[in-house]
């Protein structure tokens, strides 16, 4: 606006000269000193008008300034009008979403619960049909074990019968029972009722059968199977015997950590 004003003051003040510049050329015409007093005015004209130029340049400036402060303030004003919308939306934001977490949260316990209910259910179940099928498996396995001491029984009475008429025909028990039924079978099908029998009788394992019984003994003591080390110890096998890599059953135990099974083959 200021140099709006100086442009227009600076028009003003050549539109003025080119006046007076006339007027001191009819005035020149007319008189010469009419033409100097005109000059006195045209100048004390422009001295007026360079004041008043000059005043109007410092009130347009002042207004400037003014404006401009006036417009630094609405800004500031409007700056701390937006941050205060801005901390309200976010404290709206954050509290719609605690509320939503809340809300997720509360659902997410309801779901937790509702499948913790469902596993327990669904476990419950599992523990009826594994202890249903748990008595009927021990229900099978007992009517095998019945039937199996029957069959047991009657081929160690069968045996002891055949024994005593070998005994009464002369023969060697030994011969005889270890050719027809063979105590190492016996003792690898867990028949220990048949191993005492023969035992009894006098039959015994035959070196090439022993040459083996070692190894065997290791691969028992390593998986725990205290009763075939007992049937081992039954048919009168030394159970210190070492297996192919030179090693006793007691070590293979205590390696693989049988604690009953190396405490009975150390007491063996």
């Amino acid at each position: 606006m200021r140099r709006r004003l100086t442009q227009e003051a600076e028009q003003m003040r050549r539109r003025l000269s080119q006046e007076a510049e006339q007027m001191r050329r009819r005035l020149t015409q007319e008189a010469e000193q009419m033409r100097r007093r005109l000059t006195q005015e045209a100048e004390q004209m422009r001295r007026r008008l360079t004041q008043e130029a000059e005043q109007m340049q410092r009130r347009l400036t002042q207004e400037a300034e003014q404006m401009q402060r006036r417009l630094t303030q609405e800004a500031e004003q409007m700056q701390r009008r937006l941050t205060q919308e801005a901390e309200q939306l976010r404290r709206g934001l954050a509290l719609e979403a605690e509320q939503l977490r809340r809300g997720l949260a509360l659902e997410a316990e309801q779901l937790r619960r509702g499948l913790a209910l469902e596993a327990e259910q669904l476990r419950r179940g599992l523990a009826l049909e594994a202890e249903q099928l748990r008595r009927g498996l021990a229900l099978e396995a007992e009517q095998l074990r019945r039937g199996l001491a029957l069959e047991a029984e009657q081929l160690r009475r069968g045996l002891a019968l055949e024994a005593e008429q070998l005994r009464r025909q002369g023969l060697t028990v030994e011969t005889e029972l270890l050719r027809r039924q063979g105590l190492t079978v016996e003792v690898e099908q867990l028949h220990i009722d048949v191993v005492e029998v023969l035992r009894k009788s006098g039959a015994h394992l035959s070196r090439d059968e022993l040459q083996d019984t070692g190894t065997e003994l290791c691969r028992l003591a390593a998986k725990g199977d205290l009763g075939g080390l007992k049937i081992w110890k039954l048919a009168r096998v030394d159970m210190t015997m070492s297996g192919y890599d030179g090693k006793t059953p007691a070590e293979v135990a205590k390696a693989f950590g049988r604690k009953e099974v190396e405490d009975f083959l150390q007491a063996a």
